[in-house]
């Protein structure tokens, strides 16, 4: 397979990731993942290494999540010119609630 493809795949599959996976994020912030564990440990009724256990886990899908998201950039960067790069990165920002615009087609 080439480049493109790859490319296609990222841009469709890794924001579905994020969404179906939200535990993932690498960004997530600390009290966030507290509240959920104690909501999981409550309805399942985790034992202490139950739960030690799960926050080591989403730990090493966090750092797993940083590192894919990492290659994909540096991926698209040697696909795209600095320009579309650029765009992309401007996209992005403006998807999550930082701009005034979303998503590419937004002038």
């Amino acid at each position: 397979m080439n480049k493109p493809f790859y490319a296609i795949a990222a841009l469709v599959l890794f924001p579905l990731a994020a969404q179906a996976f939200p535990g993932l994020s690498a960004e997530e912030p600390a009290e966030h993942r507290q509240k959920r564990l104690e909501h999981i440990t409550k309805q399942l009724n985790l034992s202490e290494t139950q739960q030690q256990q799960v926050e080591q886990l989403w730990q090493q899908q966090r750092e797993k999540f940083a590192a894919i998201h990492q290659e994909t950039q540096a991926g698209m960067q040697e696909i795209l010119d600095a320009e579309q790069f650029a765009k992309l990165n401007s996209c992005k920002h403006d998807r999550h609630g930082h701009g005034k615009h979303h998503g590419m087609g937004a002038q």
